[in-house]
């Protein structure tokens, strides 16, 4: 925004404030109001050193019985209205008659008065009550129909499962939510997420990731960043905006985006498979972009693959199927039979100390008659461990590698013995595996979904398919601890955690 259009919005602030000190703001004045104190800090900051400004200039002029008699009309609003809240435009006119009727007015106007009552009401409004009525008359923009294991901070719209979501902003720290829009788009947000919700056809993305999936009476809903405008035309796409580049990611699961460069005014079509990345300077796009969001800086969740095809789901919990975590030490604190263990203490320990390696094993008996393997996502559902400081491991990155050997059983598997282990903490023995990917997990995040996909692991479990139909991974965190020992223990769900999913295995064969 240039200064110009700063010192206009400035200007238009000061002109709502004086209305509504004059009690001239009608319903769309107050809209605006609303829409400008709450979704801008500064605005919000001029918004209260004005009313205050005004405020400190009445009590020093007004009488000590005006004074009281002020008073007294705030409580009886406030007390006829519960919690501050205002069911008028200006409050309750039956309240207002009864507080009237105890007070004896001073030289200031009943008017003048009441204006600056709602003045000060409406700045608690503005700052935390909520509009009451105008809350239940704002048109429904999207409802929250999922919202599980999530933790939220800041926003002004309801968080809980089913609210009814007006305009406004949703910060999600962790986990994931689901928003079905009024014109039938569903909206996945991927935590870390900051959005805003402006209408059924439109949002603002501010950081984080969001997979949208648009039906074709909603072709036209836009997602808009800092760096692009993003135009549906009826498809499953992927936004991912780097809170520290501010970078704009996009994929196109199926169907057709348009990607404008908001600097340059150029645009982009982007079909099934495309993806681009835009900023203020860079417009870049890909034929066959990642299933996983590119250049993501904080990016915790993998995004959702195409509906195009047949699709298999596989966990360890299928056929043959196993997962176990192995640890370089014999003790036999720390442990735990539901969850998937994974440390690495090899940074500050002489040796290698409490570090532990996941291995996961998946029974594709399923694929042996079905077509072409096209796409392939590994997911895992973080759950905390409850062992360990997330103060002394930094944002964490985890690897995924493919192993050969798939014969070890659960009960006989130690560090010792256990296939592809080099005995260090955060790699393999790659004579006997093969890095298929990477991911990311956020200092201090306990939940949500992680994985990888891509061509190295299409190809791995081609390769395993036609061997012993069985596939083997091994998961090891490459990052280690600031601090010696003290360091967080990440955990997955196990096949045997009582409610989280299990490792799996997400394909899409050819028809």
């Amino acid at each position: 925004m240039s200064d110009e259009q700063k010192t206009a919005v400035k200007e238009e602030l000061f002109e709502l404030c004086e209305k509504t000190l004059s009690e001239e703001l009608n319903g769309e004045q107050l809209k605006r109001l609303e829409e400008l104190v709450v979704t801008d800090g500064q605005m919000r900051k001029l918004y209260v050193e004005y009313m205050h400004q005004h405020a400190g200039l009445y009590w020093q002029h007004a009488g000590e019985s005006e004074a009281l008699a002020l008073n007294s009309l705030i409580a009886g609003l406030e007390e006829e209205n519960g919690e501050g809240h205002l069911s008028g435009r200006h409050g309750d006119d039956a309240g207002i008659e009864r507080a009237k009727g105890k007070l004896v007015i001073g030289p200031w106007t009943w008017r003048k008065m009441a204006a600056a009552a709602a003045a000060v009401l409406v700045g608690g409004v503005l700052l935390g009550w909520g509009f009451a009525e105008k809350k239940t008359s704002q048109p429904i923009v999207a409802t929250l129909v999922k919202s599980a294991n999530c933790a939220w901070q800041g926003g002004v719209l309801p968080t809980e499962e089913g609210a009814q979501l007006q305009a406004g902003r949703l910060r999600l720290q962790q986990g994931l939510a689901r928003l079905k829009f009024v014109s039938g788009v569903e909206l996945t947000l991927e935590a870390p997420v900051d959005i805003e919700l402006i209408s059924p056809m439109l949002c603002r993305l501010y950081r984080g990731t969001v997979v949208a999936k648009v039906p074709e009476p909603a072709q036209g809903f836009t997602v808009e960043t800092d760096s692009a405008k993003l135009v549906d035309h009826g498809t499953e796409f992927g936004v991912h905006v780097g809170e520290r580049d501010g970078q704009t990611n996009v994929v196109v699961f199926d169907g057709i985006v348009d990607v404008e460069q908001k600097n340059s005014g150029k645009v982009q079509r982007l079909i099934t498979g495309n993806g681009s990345r835009v900023s203020g300077e860079m417009f870049e796009t890909m034929e066959r972009a990642p299933l996983e969001l590119v250049g993501g800086d904080d990016r915790i969740l993998v995004g959702n693959t195409s509906a195009v095809g047949k699709q298999v789901v596989i966990t360890t919990a299928d056929g043959r199927g196993e997962d176990v975590y192995v640890q370089a030490t014999d003790s036999d604190i720390h442990t735990s039979e539901q969850l998937l263990l994974v440390k690495n203490s090899e940074v500050f320990d002489a040796g290698i100390g409490y570090t532990r390696k996941v291995y996961l094993r998946f029974d594709l008996d399923a694929l042996l008659s079905s077509g072409d393997l096209l796409r392939a996502q590994l997911k895992l559902a973080v759950e905390p461990s409850n062992f360990g400081y997330a103060s002394f491991v930094p944002d964490a990155e985890f690897v995924v590698y493919g192993v050969r050997d798939d014969l070890w059983q659960r009960d006989q598997i130690t560090w010792q013995n256990a296939p592809a282990n080099n005995h260090t903490g955060g790699s393999a023995d790659l004579d006997e595996a093969i890095e298929l990917g990477s991911f990311f997990i956020p200092q201090g995040v306990y939940s949500g979904e992680v994985g990888v996909d891509g061509d190295a692991l299409v190809n791995f479990l081609r390769q395993e398919k036609k061997s012993d139909g069985l596939a083997t991974f091994l998961v090891v965190r490459r990052t280690g601890e600031i601090r010696r020992g003290s360091g967080l223990v990440h955990a997955f769900a196990s096949k045997r955690h009582p409610s989280a999913a299990p490792p799996t295995l997400k394909l899409q064969l050819a028809e």
